[in-house]
């Protein structure tokens, strides 16, 4: 998706550009599109596996290795993240792991959040979307909002305020390095937009991003 490769471009320029990466597991990584962004000698993209997703929601439910993908996701290895034990990975096994807009999409997103702090060696990336933007608010004046009952969407519904109260309560054992919030209309390079999403995020951000690293 075009706007996809947009939006991770900004974030990889202002979040982890200047950082040397050897190895990343994108869990989530839909269509890898961080795996030209980071050009590191092991890039592994573990995506969604045990249900089938199409534009109605949950078609069926089937194993991951089954899976037919409605979606042109480009996974290395599949897994289903609702349901699983641990993850196939020894400790400290990457230089970074990524989770860009996939933990509101899961059940229990702190048993994937647990297992991602135990294989990265450093640094983690977490994606979180702004449910409360100034967009999906005139949606909800006007009764036209997203939001709602969606079995095959998300299960959280973050803004601002929540995403920092997840971010610290569930990696209080990492640094908080650099916030990017990623502003509405990604796909127009519109100065002000940019300034308005670092600067009133709550309103003009689409997503953020939050760039964790592990205590030494």
């Amino acid at each position: 998706m075009i706007w996809r490769d947009i939006v991770l471009r900004a974030v990889f320029d202002n979040l982890l550009k200047d950082r040397q990466i050897e190895s990343a597991l994108d869990i989530g990584g839909g269509e890898s599109e961080f795996k030209k962004l980071l050009n590191c000698k092991t890039y592994i993209n573990m995506d969604f596996g045990g249900i089938y997703i199409d534009k109605y929601g949950i078609k069926e439910r089937i194993k991951p290795e089954n899976m037919k993908n409605p979606y042109k996701h480009t996974n290395d290895i599949k897994i289903d993240l609702n349901d699983f034990d641990m993850l196939p990975f020894e400790n400290n096994s990457f230089s970074l792991v990524i989770m860009s807009q996939i933990l509101e999409h899961l059940f229990y997103p702190e048993k994937v959040i647990e297992e991602a702090k135990r294989i990265t060696k450093g640094l983690i990336l977490v994606g979180l979307p702004n449910e409360l933007d100034i967009i999906q608010r005139l949606r909800l004046l006007f009764g036209n909002s997203t939001m709602g009952y969606n079995r095959g969407g998300h299960h959280y519904m973050f803004n601002i305020e929540v995403a920092r109260e997840f971010i610290e309560t569930n990696f209080k054992d990492f640094k908080l390095v650099k916030i990017y919030y990623q502003r509405i209309v990604p796909t127009k390079k519109i100065p002000l937009l940019e300034y308005l999403a670092q600067n009133i995020p709550s309103l003009f951000a689409r997503e953020m991003y939050y760039l964790l690293e592990k205590h030494k």
